[in-house]
């Protein structure tokens, strides 16, 4: 199924639309599920309760932030693919300010 902006949604859960992936419910993910926020050079690291990871990480790939070209998810912890090395930093502090409020 195509949402109304192009892109492919495959899931949703009833009731939900793409356009409901908001910054409210990524922040209520985060809180939920996930544990820490890390990062080297070129690459940003979440790591969840177990069995989250797949959750949160499509919550990322639907969130339609610029800065992920996408994520890869295991059962607890989530490898975010960062457009440019330049925005890992800003990208770690936004998903670790999800954690604080």
């Amino acid at each position: 199924m195509k949402a109304s902006d192009g892109r492919m949604v495959r899931y949703l859960a009833p009731g939900e639309s793409p356009a409901a992936l908001t910054e409210d419910r990524i922040r209520r993910l985060f809180r939920d599920y996930v544990c820490e926020v890390s990062a080297n050079e070129s690459l940003v690291v979440v790591k969840t309760l177990p069995g989250a990871a797949q959750g949160v990480a499509s919550g990322l790939d639907h969130a339609g932030w610029p800065e992920i070209l996408g994520t890869v998810a295991g059962d607890d912890t989530i490898f975010v693919a960062v457009r440019s090395q330049k925005l890992v930093p800003a990208l770690k502090k936004r998903l670790a300010a999800l954690l604080e409020g």
